[in-house]
């Protein structure tokens, strides 16, 4: 342990040593002429700042950025973090940051970091079954915060929080955009994907729509000789967004919204890790297809309230989450001494309702603050089938494993965050939200996987539980001058204690598990020079996970979640923008 912290603080100071250099290397040289570099401006506190001010780990890519590289999709914008990476298997697209990951083997854990659509969380909070991999396009910036944002974000961000915000309509003028993009694939199908983008004032300054619209296609390269498939893991997207936007006068704005996204994937993309004889990497032996096709759909109704410098908004969301997988039962039925093909489906239906409102104060006075209420209620059911009637003269039944299960939860929340510029270059913040949760879970588990002795009796498991905690978070920043923040931040994330749908299961599963907690200790440091065409930021941290939730298996193989003890992460990252001229950003 000494160990670990003398390392942290020996980068923290070499941080702050580069740090000092910077100012005094500034501090020697004339005045500069203020510089026409456009500054990053980002809303991760929930008010408009620049990202060199807030005192967390922030990676932000600007529209310029998404455009000029071609980002969009989850995995585009990946090597373009430090500290983030994706897994995605055949239902999940999970991000992973500052290396603490949620168990990948089991439906019913939450992530570990949360993905929002501008203040919309798509990964549900109490179930991440199926997740779409949503369209980057005609958005103005990704921000990636790292960290712990459970007071802000709440129970989908343990560890950090990837935020999409997406292009509004413009009130002042026409436009459009088309995007079109194609490639291919050595010894696999092509790929392509067509974007469009049409903004049109329907009263000028006054009442305007956007409309987003896209398509893609990865095709697939993973033969399957067992049924002699080829190219077998093609994915394809499409869906649109469709924005009306208001200004009613007198400071009122309002924003309506719609989004939707149909998700394919024709097979799994897994492959042999050690090929066997006349198989290579590239090929997989499943008998039959693991198709997964999921439908995602939100609205919105956005109210704005200007009050002078100060803003109040309100935001209620509706969604709508279906996924229905197939996938291959055969090597079940296989275990039962019967090899035949057998499909195991499993179709997954959620419905959430959320409402948030929140008051922000001027940004410009030395104490300024953002205090609000939140609500979210969600219902989901999950199914999980299969059966082979070849095996009812053996057993006495067809049945292999049947569930039905469904849960909702509810959680209200009031949260804040305040910060008092209380000396000259010096700045305090300090957050909390106090949170409640009522949850109830109602499943019925049958068939030979469930039990041998009486596959026909169900088992039933009925839980309801309430929940109530906090979490806080403290900053405290250095800000000589507007080209170095130095700060210090503590910050608790948490993800809520839920259920396992299995339980009662052969071999034992328990029925719930306990809610997990992470504290985060960060040092950082943000510098800017030559002219601001220069960004260095550099965080390190020390990340405390407790009580954490993860997969075990019983006795018949069957994955189920609980809590297996504490964890630990530390390190340093590092990010370097230069931007030498207005054409190059490095």
């Amino acid at each position: 342990m000494r160990k670990i912290i003398g390392t942290l603080l020996m980068c923290g100071a070499a941080s702050g040593v580069l740090a000092m250099a910077s100012v005094a290397v500034a501090a020697d040289e004339p005045a500069a002429a203020p510089t026409e570099v456009d500054e990053l401006i980002v809303t991760a506190q929930k008010r408009s700042e620049r990202l060199q001010d807030v005192p967390l780990s922030i990676t932000a890519i600007t529209e310029s950025a998404i455009e000029a590289q071609g980002i969009d999709s989850f995995s585009d914008y990946i090597a373009r973090t430090p500290g983030l990476h994706l897994s995605e298997d055949s239902t999940q697209s999970t991000f992973t940051v500052r290396g603490i990951s949620a168990s990948a083997s089991a439906d019913t854990t939450s992530a570990t970091a949360g993905i929002y659509i501008d203040d919309y969380p798509v990964y549900d909070t109490w179930f991440r079954f199926a997740s779409p991999d949503v369209r980057i396009f005609d958005v103005e910036r990704i921000e990636v915060l790292r960290g712990p944002q459970g007071t802000l974000y709440g129970a989908t961000s343990l560890s950090g929080s990837i935020r999409i915000i997406t292009a509004k309509p413009d009130l002042s003028g026409f436009g459009a955009k088309l995007e079109a993009t194609g490639a291919t694939t050595d010894d696999g199908e092509a790929s392509y994907s067509l974007n469009g983008a049409l903004n049109i004032p329907l009263i000028t300054d006054k009442l305007g729509v956007r409309a987003v619209a896209f398509a893609r296609q990865d095709g697939g390269w993973v033969d399957n000789p067992v049924r002699g498939d080829s190219n077998v893991n093609t994915k394809t997207v499409y869906g649109g967004r469709l924005y009306v936007a208001a200004d009613a006068g007198d400071g009122w704005n309002v924003l309506g919204s719609l989004m939707y996204q149909h998700d394919k994937a024709d097979d799994q993309g897994a492959t042999y890790y050690f090929p066997p004889a006349g198989r290579d990497s590239n090929d997989m032996n499943s008998r039959l297809p693991t198709v997964i096709e999921s439908e995602f759909v939100v609205g919105t109704l956005s109210v704005d309230k200007e009050l002078g410098e100060a803003n109040l908004n309100v935001t209620a969301t509706w969604a709508y989450n279906a996924s229905d997988n197939v996938g291959d039962g055969t090597p079940i039925a296989t275990a039962f001494g019967l090899p035949v093909l057998t499909p195991f489906d499993q179709p997954s239906r959620s419905r959430s309702k959320t409402l948030e409102a929140r008051y922000t104060s001027d940004a410009g006075q030395p104490f300024r603050y953002v205090v609000g209420a939140y609500f979210n209620t969600r219902y989901r059911t999950l199914e999980q089938k299969a059966e082979q009637p070849l095996l009812a003269p053996f057993f006495g039944t067809g049945k292999i494993y049947d569930v039905y299960a469904n849960q909702t939860a509810t959680e209200y929340a009031v949260f804040g965050e305040a910060t008092w510029a209380f000396a000259e270059q010096w700045e305090a913040t300090a957050g909390l939200r106090v949170f409640k949760n009522n949850y109830r879970f109602n499943g019925i588990v049958s068939g030979l996987l469930n039990s041998f002795a009486t596959p026909l009796t169900p088992s039933i498991s009925h839980l309801e539980t309430e929940t109530t905690s906090a979490t806080p978070r403290f900053s405290l920043s250095w800000k000589p001058d507007r080209n170095l923040n130095l700060y210090a931040t503590i910050s608790e994330g948490y993800r809520f204690g839920l259920t396992n749908y299995n339980s009662g299961a052969n071999g034992g599963v328990p029925l719930e598990y306990d809610p997990d907690t992470l504290w985060n200790y960060e040092l950082g440091a943000k510098i800017s020079f030559l002219d601001g065409r220069a960004n260095l930021n550099t965080a390190v941290y020390y990340m405390d996970w407790q009580d954490l939730q993860t997969s075990f298996r019983n006795t018949n193989g069957q994955a189920y979640i609980t809590n297996a003890g504490d964890a630990r992460s530390y390190g340093i990252e590092s990010e370097l923008l230069f931007r030498p001229t207005d054409a190059w950003e490095i």
